[in-house]
């Protein structure tokens, strides 16, 4: 368990904003943890690493809900004491969980409670039921923001929180990055059409040859037929099926092919029905009809990808007078795999995702184990993917002020081959004022200290070649 108090000024409101971090799971330890219902006897708290984006974690391995894990305490030393009011906090479960927030309140001791109804229960003694809805318990990593004092007002509008003190979880699953905020900063809205698997949810649009099939596979959804003659539909153009999405445009998606495919992303416009139509080309065709035509890297193909694309910016490119209404459905040619098909409201990381596809260096080809991390007070963002084994590229990104997104220009980063690096560590410190970097390769390490106190002006301090 670890402990961090971070503080920085946010354009928001003009307030200082800070967030204590509780949990991140980076030292590899369990501190703090511990089972406070161990009937049936059994139940274990590990810190694991899961070797992805979220990378140590904690986990938790029992009985179902009979067990229950807790993290702070409802009073003494132990108890947090945090007076920040609003919560964030990530987690993975694929069953049913309850995550408890202990909270002192001017009416006493109250458990806002999350579970995964598609409703608000209410309250119920010194409980407050909360649902963030059945997709919630989806075996993804997800991130939670909530304000807790507008929750528990939601059904005690005289009653306030004095102090935040516990997190307590019933269910077997993952949590990671618990954090108290003075500011309730929310997630971005997703909706999920096929998490994997839910071949209920898709159907069969082309069935000539005969035989295509859509099958559960590894909590995967397998496409099966003759290549690009079978076609198959995730949703409907109108009707009870339809996603008629009006509110997201950022649409993500993972594929695993080893074929040729066309995806249709079906949409209402301002000027009518459209088609979205992505394939595996370095060149996008443009609009053709009522058709767009969207380049996606070959490789895409081959490999395991993770694709995010902007539905109305890839509209605009060629209709710029066009605006998008909604989403419909997701079409497929080809036979291959898919799982987390979704789209998510507007958000940084996928604004910084996006940017990189069309600007960065090798940008096209940044559709596999695609991560983003933030520095600086989400002032430098660093982009990285292994499009194949033992190969990592680097793109870095100013995030200006007002949301923008630009380069560093002559940033000391460019001077660093990105087809070499095995690996690429980068550690802020100094209170944002020194940013280093280390560079892995298969001869050796280039460690580099640089003043970052003015981003219009990065020094390179000091520069280590170490050969093994």
């Amino acid at each position: 368990m670890k402990k961090i108090v971070i503080s920085a000024l946010l354009m928001v409101s003009s307030l200082l904003y800070s967030d204590t971090m509780y949990e991140d799971a980076e030292d590899g330890a369990t501190t703090g943890w511990r089972v406070y219902d161990n009937t049936p006897a059994g139940a274990v708290i590990n810190n694991i690493n899961t070797f992805g984006s979220h990378g140590r974690v904690i986990s938790f391995d029992g009985d179902h809900r009979h067990n229950g894990y807790i993290l702070g305490a409802n009073a003494g030393a132990e108890a947090w004491n945090s007076t920040d009011k609003n919560i964030r906090w990530s987690m993975n479960f694929n069953e049913d969980y309850t995550v408890y927030i202990s909270v002192a309140t001017t009416l006493g001791r109250r458990y806002i409670t999350y579970t995964s109804r598609d409703y608000n229960k209410g309250k119920n003694g010194s409980y407050i039921g909360i649902g963030l809805g059945a997709n919630s318990k989806n075996g993804t990593w997800q991130r939670f923001s909530r304000d807790l004092e507008s929750d528990l007002k939601l059904f005690e509008p005289d009653n306030q929180i004095l102090s935040v003190n516990a997190f307590l979880v019933r269910g077997s699953g993952m949590v990671d990055s618990i954090e108290t905020t003075t500011a309730y900063i929310p997630e971005p809205t997703i909706h999920y059409y096929d998490i994997g698997g839910e071949v209920d949810k898709w159907r069969i649009y082309d069935d000539d040859p005969a035989g295509a099939t859509i099958t559960a596979e590894g909590g995967q959804t397998h496409l099966q037929g003759d290549h690009k003659h079978n076609g198959y539909i995730l949703g409907a153009w109108s009707g009870n099926d339809a996603w008629n999405n009006t509110t997201e445009s950022i649409l993500k998606w993972d594929m695993s092919y080893g074929e040729d495919y066309t995806i249709y992303v079906a949409i209402i416009t301002e000027d009518g029905w459209r088609y979205i139509i992505y394939t595996p080309r370095n060149d996008s065709r443009g609009k053709r009809g009522n058709s767009i035509l969207i380049g996606i890297d070959p490789m895409s193909m081959y490999l395991n990808a993770s694709i995010t694309r902007d539905i109305e910016a890839d509209l605009k490119k060629y209709e710029p007078n066009n605006s998008l209404t909604s989403i419909q459905a997701f079409l497929v040619r080809g036979s291959g795999y898919f799982s987390q098909i979704h789209t998510i409201s507007d958000n940084l990381r996928d604004k910084v995702i996006l940017h990189n596809l069309e600007h960065g260096q090798h940008g096209s080809a940044f559709i596999r184990n695609v991560e983003v991390d933030f520095y600086l007070d989400n002032h430098l963002a660093v982009v990285r993917c292994e499009p194949f084994g033992g190969v990592e590229f680097i793109n870095f990104y100013r995030i200006h002020d007002n949301g923008t997104i630009g380069s560093f220009g002559t940033f000391g980063f460019t001077e660093l081959d990105r087809s070499s690096h095995e690996y690429l560590e980068v550690e802020a410190y100094d209170n944002n004022t020194r940013l280093k970097t280390i560079s892995t390769y298969s001869g050796g390490q280039v460690i580099r200290i640089y003043d970052v106190s003015n981003l219009d002006n990065i020094i390179l301090i000091s520069e280590e070649h170490i050969d093994w």
